[in-house]
C-alpha cells in the first residue's frame, strides 16, 4: 500500500511521467510478429467515414464503443509501459474547455504552465517530453524481423511494406468471442442441452479456434494489451470453403452421351460381349445374356433417378441446358413431376427408344470387335424396357 501511495502521489507520478515519456503508443506493435522487432510505433485511428464492411477491421472498429484504455497499446519497455499508458490517458483527458491536456501543453496555455509550476517541473522540458508521445522525434523505421511485402505501384516501381498485426483488433476479437460464448443465454443453452431440455433461443458456438500464447512466460515483453490478455491470442480458421463435389454430371444436350460414360458402364458391355462371344447356344448362355442386358438397363435407369434426386429441382430451366431434349428434361428434372404424370406415355416411349439405341451404340463404341446384336437380343432389350417403363 505504501509503495502504491508513493507511486501515485501526484508530484512523484508527474515527475516520472515527464522522465519516461517516449514514442511507443501504437495500435500495431511489431513485437506481435517477433519479440525483438523494434520498429516505429504506428497508431492507426479510424476515420470519421467508417468502413461498412461486415468484418472487424481497423477501418470500421468504433473506438468510442470501448473504454479509452482499450483504444491503444504500448510496447518497447516492459518496465515503463504501464506508466506510459497512464501518461497517454492523462494527456488525452478532455478539459472543461473541450481541449485535451496535450492540447494545452501543445498551445502553451496558462493552465498547462500552472500545472507544471504546481508540481515544481519545468514547462519547456515537460512539453518536449510529452511531445515525443504524439510526434515521432526520429525517422520512421521498420525491422528486418518483420514480414516484408513488395507491392507494385506501376512503371516498374513498388512499395516495400512491413506487415503488422493490430493488437487492438486481437483484443476486441477475444472480447467479442468470450461475450458470445459465455453470456448468460449461452450458459443456459448449454445447461439445457446437457439436461436434454428444449431451449428455443439456443446458443452460439465457435469451432476450430486455436489459442496461442505471445511472449511465453513474459507477456509484458510484447505489449500492454498482450499482458492484459495474459498473452492469449485466438486464431480463427481462415480456409477455403468446402465445396461438395457434384457426383452426377448434368447433361447439356444428351444424357446418354454425357452422363453415362464411365469405367463401370464399360465393364457391363465387356461382360455382355464375353457372353455373346460364347459359341455355346444353350439355355444357360441365353439367360446370361438376358442378365447382362438387365444389368445395363438397370444401371441406366438408376443413374437417371440418382441424377434427378441429387440435382436441384428446376435445373433444366437454365438456358445452359436449352439443347437438352424435352423428354429428357421431363425424365431427369425433379421439378417436372407434373409433366411426368400428365404426359405418361409419350415421353416414356421416347426415352425407351433412346435407351435401346444407346445400348446398341455403346456396345459398338466401347467393345473392341463387337458383334452386331441379334434380333433376339434387341427383342430382349425391348421386353425389359416395357416391363421397366413405369420406373422411368
Amino acid at each position: 500500500q505504501q509503495k502504491s501511495d508513493e507511486r501515485y502521489d501526484p508530484s512523484n507520478w508527474f515527475k516520472k511521467a515527464i522522465q519516461h515519456a517516449r514514442h511507443s503508443i501504437t495500435s500495431h506493435p511489431s513485437t506481435y510478429t517477433h519479440p525483438d522487432a523494434k520498429s516505429t510505433a504506428i497508431l492507426y485511428e479510424t476515420s470519421k467515414s467508417k468502413n461498412t464492411a461486415p468484418f472487424l477491421i481497423t477501418g470500421n472498429f468504433t473506438r468510442t464503443d470501448t473504454p479509452p484504455s482499450e483504444n491503444f497499446d504500448v510496447f518497447g519497455n516492459a518496465a515503463t509501459n504501464s506508466l506510459l499508458k497512464e501518461t497517454y490517458l492523462f494527456l488525452s483527458i478532455t478539459a472543461p474547455d473541450g481541449k485535451t491536456v496535450w492540447n494545452h501543453f501543445e498551445n502553451e496555455s496558462d493552465a498547462a504552465k500552472k500545472l507544471c509550476a504546481h508540481y515544481n517541473q519545468d514547462f519547456v522540458k515537460a512539453q518536449e517530453s510529452f511531445k515525443k508521445i504524439f510526434i515521432n522525434p526520429n525517422e520512421t523505421r521498420t525491422s528486418n524481423l518483420l514480414k516484408q511485402v513488395y507491392f507494385p505501384i506501376g512503371n516498374g516501381e513498388y512499395h516495400l511494406l512491413s506487415i503488422l498485426t493490430s493488437s487492438i483488433l486481437i483484443a476486441e476479437t477475444i472480447k467479442r468471442i468470450d461475450a458470445t460464448r459465455f453470456n448468460e443465454d449461452s450458459k443456459k443453452g448449454r445447461e439445457d442441452r446437457q439436461k436434454n431440455i428444449h431451449n428455443p433461443e439456443g446458443f452460439s458456438e465457435f469451432f476450430g479456434l486455436t489459442q496461442i500464447t505471445m511472449g511465453g512466460t513474459k507477456p509484458q515483453n510484447i505489449s500492454i494489451v498482450n499482458t492484459n490478455n495474459s498473452g492469449k491470442s485466438i486464431l480463427i480458421p481462415s480456409v477455403p470453403p468446402i465445396v461438395t463435389k457434384r457426383l452426377e454430371r448434368l447433361p447439356t444436350s444428351d444424357f446418354f452421351r454425357q452422363s453415362l460414360p464411365s469405367k463401370e458402364f464399360t465393364n457391363y458391355f465387356n461382360k455382355l460381349h464375353q457372353v455373346i462371344s460364347d459359341k455355346r447356344n444353350n439355355k444357360h448362355t441365353r439367360e446370361e445374356i438376358k442378365d447382362q442386358i438387365q444389368h445395363i438397363i438397370d444401371y441406366i435407369i438408376l443413374k437417371a433417378l440418382k441424377l434427378r434426386e441429387d440435382a436441384k429441382p428446376g435445373w433444366s430451366n437454365n438456358k445452359h441446358y436449352h439443347q437438352l431434349p424435352l423428354e429428357q428434361k421431363i425424365w431427369l428434372d425433379a421439378e417436372k413431376i407434373e409433366a411426368r404424370q400428365n404426359n405418361q406415355d409419350n415421353w416414356r416411349d421416347t426415352i425407351s427408344v433412346d435407351i435401346s439405341r444407346s445400348i446398341q451404340a455403346c456396345y459398338n463404341n466401347k467393345v473392341k470387335d463387337a458383334f452386331t446384336l441379334s434380333d433376339g437380343e434387341l427383342l430382349e432389350i425391348k421386353r425389359i424396357l416395357k416391363i421397366h417403363k413405369e420406373w422411368l
